[in-house]
């Protein structure tokens, strides 16, 4: 396993506009929702730095948990390393969707 306070080992997500597409992606479903939901998941990284596996946890619609896979699945990373070789890493993450439709 990997050492989580050493950060230099973990994977790096080469898209630096991450979190400006992430708010561009959350910005579609949230006009619709009037509560919020969480979409939870476990997913994959090789050594190649490819995104798989995806595997929601919890589910928040079916639509928003096909979307979610996909649009994570389109970014790559620098692969983990133990410091000499590029390493297989499984994480866990998830997306807030906050909902603006008065009920």
């Amino acid at each position: 396993g990997l050492d989580a306070k050493n950060k230099r080992f973990a994977p790096v997500r080469i898209d630096t506009n991450y979190y400006v597409e992430l708010e561009g992606f959350k910005s579609q479903f949230e006009e619709s929702l009037s509560d919020t939901l969480i979409c939870e998941f476990w997913y994959d990284i090789d050594t190649l730095g490819k995104v798989s596996n995806i595997e929601i946890i919890h589910h928040a619609t079916k639509r928003i948990d096909d979307a979610v896979m996909e649009f994570y699945s389109s970014f790559g990373y620098k692969p983990a390393n133990d410091g000499t070789k590029k390493l297989n890493y499984r994480n866990i993450d998830f997306i807030y969707f906050l909902g603006r439709r008065k009920k």
